[in-house]
């Protein structure tokens, strides 16, 4: 009878570090997104004023490259932070799946199938857990 309650209190056990892992992982997940998507709003905002500024030099017959490329660099500069912040997601992610019990590839980050000595995406050998 006392093996039966230590494995409902196991099974128990996972159930709530899987819950807690997961909603940790959603929680993650949702403010990355929300930064990325602040970052997409601010970059399309510049690709508007950038566009506008070109047009503005066309009419005038004048054009200022110095200012449409610093206006380029600010564009640049946020579309580096967006790639930032997703590869900021993509370690929230592998991080959740390995507190799951997942395994993945050290150098490519594909999920590794139990008994697996190779990984199938990149070939490398897979280290024994």
């Amino acid at each position: 009878m006392a093996n039966l309650f230590d494995r409902v209190k196991s099974g128990l056990d996972k159930g709530l570090a899987a819950v807690s892992v997961k909603s940790q992982e959603m929680l993650e997940v949702t403010k990355i997104k929300s930064q990325i998507g602040n970052l997409n709003g601010q970059m399309s905002d510049l690709q508007q004023k950038l566009g506008e500024t070109v047009y503005q030099m066309y009419l005038q017959d004048s054009f200022d490259q110095s200012g449409i490329q610093e206006q380029c660099e600010s564009i640049k500069t946020l579309e580096a932070q967006i790639g930032e912040k997703e590869a900021e997601l993509q370690v929230v992610r592998v991080k959740a799946a390995e507190a799951m019990g997942k395994r993945f590839c050290d150098s490519c980050k594909t999920e590794i199938e139990d008994g697996v000595k190779f990984c199938g995406n990149c070939g490398r050998k897979v280290d024994e857990v």
